[in-house]
């Protein structure tokens, strides 16, 4: 059972866009780090968040999430109605997500994250590197009901890391035309 008691967190840095640090935890069999997002509301403002995220991208030797309210979109289906959703919009996310070697992690729940009840957008994310993506292949964000706000909380449950689900079998076609199959 998860204790967050049992949680250690280790400050590593921080500016008025990301907190970042290293998670231990006796319940998680892998020690992380994270980083925690508010990104500023404009292009310009962003623009020392990727900066940031991307000195330390450079230094991470392991897993590492990246969570939190981004304040942009990553594809134009990240939003309905409002404005139309231009090229440079999501160009400086989707550089940082390519340029890092980042990636989404699966999401459960709600489509967007953000509503003033005539425009939903998905602004808020988890993202993880290849080292995330290989230990913690099975953890599951749920973007959870937002009740009183107009962001919809991110929900990231540790309790699931010990996986007793079978694998599901895979079986390929083209392996049964093999001269050894």
């Amino acid at each position: 059972m998860w204790n967050p008691n049992k949680l250690d967190f280790k400050l590593i840095s921080m500016t008025n866009q990301v907190i970042h640090g290293a998670v231990k935890s006796s319940n998680i069999p892998v020690e992380f780090y994270f980083s925690a997002i508010y990104g500023q509301y404009t292009m310009e403002d962003r623009r020392s968040l990727w900066l940031h995220l991307r000195d330390i991208a450079n230094g991470i030797q392991g897993p590492w999430l990246v969570m939190g309210d981004f304040n942009t979109i990553l594809r134009p289906e990240d939003r309905v109605n409002g404005n139309v959703v231009t090229d440079a919009e999501a160009r400086d996310f989707n550089d940082f997500i390519v340029d890092t070697g980042m990636g989404e992690l699966k999401t459960v729940g709600r489509n967007f994250t953000w509503t003033n009840s005539h425009i939903f957008s998905r602004i808020d994310w988890a993202i993880g590197n290849a080292e995330w993506m290989i230990h913690m292949d099975h953890i599951e964000v749920q973007i959870l009901d937002p009740h009183f706000s107009d962001h919809s909380p991110l929900c990231v449950d540790f309790a699931e890391t010990i996986n007793n689900r079978p694998r599901p079998f895979k079986f390929l076609n083209y392996l049964e035309d093999h001269h050894d199959f």
